[in-house]
C-alpha cells in the first residue's frame, strides 16, 4: 500500500512537470495569442487536479506511516508487558518453592536451618516487593524490567 501510494505521488508530480513543459512549449510555438488564451484554463485545470492527487497521496502516505509507528509502539508495549508477566510468574514460582521448603523444614523440626533459610530469602524478597508503579501499564512494565536487569547486573538504578 505504501509503495503504491508513493508511486502514484511520483507519477503525479512527473505528469505535472510534463504538462508544464507542454504548456511552455505551446507558448513558444504559438502562432496566435487567441489559441494560447483558450488553452490556459485547460492547463490550469489539469495542474490543479494533479495537485489534488499529490496532496491526497501525501496524506495517505503520512497516515500509513503513523499507523506503522503506532504498530511498532504497540508491539514494544506488548513485549514489555509479556516480560513483566514472565517476571511475575517466575516470582510466583519462587514463592511456592520457598513455602514448600519452609513447610518441609517445619515438619522436620529443623528450626535453626529454617531461621537461616528465612534470613537468606528475606533479603531477596525485600527488593522484589519494591515494584515501580507509574500509572501507565506499559511504562510500569518497561521500568520494572529494566530495574530487574540492572539488579541482575549489579547496576544501581535510580528513578524519580
Amino acid at each position: 500500500m505504501k509503495v503504491f501510494n508513493l508511486h502514484i505521488l511520483i507519477i503525479t508530480i512527473l505528469l505535472q512537470l510534463i504538462l508544464i513543459l507542454i504548456f511552455n512549449t505551446s507558448i513558444v510555438t504559438a502562432t496566435s495569442l487567441e489559441s494560447l488564451k483558450r488553452s490556459i484554463p485547460f492547463f490550469n485545470l489539469l495542474i490543479m487536479l494533479l495537485n489534488f492527487f499529490v496532496i491526497f497521496s501525501i496524506k495517505k502516505i503520512n497516515k500509513y506511516r503513523y499507523k506503522e509507528i503506532e504498530n511498532k509502539l504497540l508491539k514494544n508495549t506488548l513485549s514489555n508487558t509479556e516480560s513483566l508477566l514472565t517476571l511475575f510468574r517466575s516470582q510466583r514460582h519462587s514463592y511456592i518453592n520457598h513455602i514448600q521448603t519452609i513447610k518441609s523444614m517445619l515438619y522436620l523440626e529443623e528450626y535453626s536451618d529454617l531461621m537461616d533459610y528465612l534470613e537468606g530469602i528475606s533479603e531477596e524478597y525485600r527488593n522484589v516487593s519494591e515494584l515501580i508503579r507509574v500509572g501507565n501499564p506499559a511504562l510500569t512494565a518497561l521500568l520494572n524490567i529494566k530495574k530487574e536487569i540492572a539488579e541482575k547486573k549489579g547496576i544501581q538504578l535510580y528513578i524519580e
